[in-house]
């Protein structure tokens, strides 16, 4: 391997994922999961009191660094075992929850809800025949005794129908298949994650944000569709207090010599060039590495009939934003004749045009590259209900090496992006 490609170590990519749920779509579809019927307990043996809580309005969320608050209008139905007869009572009223989470190692959510505080909208009553007796003091007291057993049945609830581990894998399996960029151009990337990282969530007027932060080492492919690599486990939950600002990509992307091959030949075979009464007219042009540059073998006949390898080194200019192949030096593979009767061919049209055309497509390349990753970054369906909205401020090659059938770059990617979840996934929504 080239000394210039083993001292250059790649960095990790760090991709920071904004994610902003709109509050008053995750209300609804959190509403709609839990049901109306939050609590219901019908066992007089056990305690001599039956219970029912329904939801008679929707559940309003606030959430604030790792809590959640959240007032639930409820409708209260209790029935009293006293022996003789049993009598019920109902009311209205709106409880105040407040629900710590915490995101386990393995990304389960655990969750401790209590009851913060209590305000009856319609005081119950008791239910004696005809008669309706106030029974607020009552309610109060069997309420209080009953706020653990409903807080509880808040977080079986939670427990049953939101299963974050379930949502994160998927989502993590899913940024290992390989990912079609461009179906015009056949432009695949494969992210290699390998750390996440999630902020704390922070809840706005209408919205409520975090952002996860993916490390990877992400490839493009040209051609076919590459090989899923081998899958990597779900890493530990981590959190990170804050975000690293826009993200900052390493791509390492291959320039396949077939395409490269395909465009010379297509420019370049049956042209020809003369001086004088010399001439040769271009055959065939083959690319192929060696060590760390790239040889351009280019069949001739006429005056010259034979191979002649013209030699050179692609480099960036970062003034320019291209790939150029630059300083061609030659060799022939036909030894009788010498080099010194080529001299005009070398210092002529030919090699100009040899070196335009690949530098052509090297530049072509790059543009491709960075119209369709901008294009993809323009709201992107990761999932049902997941777009992908970003801008690419910034594309510069960092490293570039040949390898015996393509020219392997290293670009760097700079910009800002967010992903917009409308409402909880579509997975959550079937339960």
């Amino acid at each position: 391997m080239d000394d210039d490609h083993a001292e250059w170590s790649v960095p990790l990519s760090v991709l920071p994922l904004p994610v902003r749920l709109h509050k008053a779509e995750l209300e609804r579809d959190l509403n709609r999961q839990l049901g109306t019927v939050l609590y219901e307990d019908n066992d007089l043996k056990d305690d001599d009191l039956a219970i029912r809580a329904e939801r008679s309005e929707d559940i309003r969320l606030q959430i604030d660094e790792r809590q959640i608050e959240y007032r639930v209008p409820l409708k209260i139905w209790v029935k009293k075992n006293l022996r003789l007869t049993n009598v019920e009572a109902e009311g209205t009223l709106a409880i105040n929850f407040r629900t710590e989470y915490q995101i386990r190692e393995d990304w389960s959510l655990q969750t401790t809800t209590e009851v913060t505080s209590h305000e009856w909208i319609r005081k119950p009553v008791l239910k004696l025949g005809v008669i309706d007796l106030p029974i607020q003091f009552i309610a109060n007291q069997v309420l209080k005794s009953s706020r653990q057993t409903i807080a509880k049945a808040i977080d079986e609830q939670v427990r049953a129908n939101l299963d974050l581990r379930a949502e994160v894998e998927s989502a993590w399996n899913m940024l290992q298949d390989p990912l079609l960029l461009s179906e015009e151009y056949h432009t695949w990337m494969v992210l290699h994650p390998s750390r996440l990282f999630m902020t704390p969530l922070q809840s706005n007027v209408d919205t409520i944000e975090s952002t996860i932060v993916l490390l990877s080492e992400p490839r493009v492919y040209l051609g076919e569709e590459p090989a899923r690599p081998d899958p990597q486990p779900l890493p530990s939950f981590t959190w990170q207090e804050s975000d690293q600002g826009g993200f900052a990509f390493v791509l390492q992307t291959e320039i396949p010599f077939v395409e490269a091959e395909r465009l010379a030949q297509q420019n370049m075979v049956g042209e020809r060039f003369s001086s004088g009464k010399r001439y040769v007219v271009v055959e065939d042009i083959r690319l192929t590495g060696r060590g760390n540059r790239l040889v351009v073998a280019t069949d001739l006949s006429g005056s010259y009939n034979g191979r002649v390898n013209l030699i050179g080194k692609p480099v960036y200019d970062a003034r320019s934003g291209r790939i150029e192949l630059r300083n061609l030096d030659v060799e022939l593979e036909t030894r009788n004749f010498l080099y010194k009767s080529l001299g005009w061919l070398f210092k002529g049209a030919f090699k100009k045009r040899v070196q335009e055309n690949l530098n052509y497509y090297l530049e072509y390349y790059l543009d491709t590259m960075r119209e369709t990753i901008q294009q993809e970054f323009d709201h992107f369906a990761l999932a049902p209900g997941v777009e992908l909205n970003g801008e690419l401020e910034d594309l510069r090659v960092q490293q570039v090496y040949v390898t015996t059938d393509a020219i392997r770059t290293w670009v760097g990617l700079g910009g800002k992006i967010e992903v917009d979840v409308h409402g909880l996934s579509q997975g959550a929504t079937e339960k």
